[in-house]
């Protein structure tokens, strides 16, 4: 994980994860247990490779595009800097980090991630494991819902 610095919406915060990190925090569905594959939160485009950028205030994981649109045309609210640090040391804490200081960073400059569309490349055979991945853990969310 690395911190995403020099932001053009002030205030806010944004992490760039790679695959441990999305596997740690139970982000994604894990394909064959080598790939994780995630949808961006906003445009549902599929997002891999190992560049995940999660946005603490919202608590979502965004592709490059809408990252860089929220980044544009987004307004940040001072009342958010609670929800926002709130969401930002769990998830620190989840990755082993003791404050958000100790995270390693990077600028925003040089966050290129790459959202290709990654089902185009796979089989059938694949696209149905990938898609069976994800009904199973719907049905352990739903389950999990149901029994809180």
């Amino acid at each position: 994980m690395k911190m995403i610095t020099e932001l053009p919406l002030k205030g806010s915060i944004a992490f760039l994860l790679n695959d441990s990190d999305m596997r740690k925090l139970e982000f994604g569905v894990s394909h064959n247990k080598k790939h994780i594959i995630a949808l961006c939160d906003s445009c549902m485009a599929s997002i891999h490779n190992g560049a995940y950028i999660y946005v603490p205030v919202m608590n979502l994981v965004l592709c490059q595009s809408c990252f860089d649109d929220w980044q544009k045309n987004g307004e940040w609210h001072k009342e958010d800097n609670a929800y926002q640090d709130k969401y930002a040391s769990a998830i620190a804490n989840k990755l082993g980090y003791n404050s958000l200081d100790d995270i390693p960073i990077i600028e925003y400059e040089n966050v290129n991630t790459d959202s290709d569309d990654i089902y185009d490349n796979l089989s059938n055979k694949e696209l149905k494991e990938v898609y069976d991945d994800m009904v199973a853990d719907n049905e352990i969310s739903r389950r999990q819902e149901e029994d809180y």
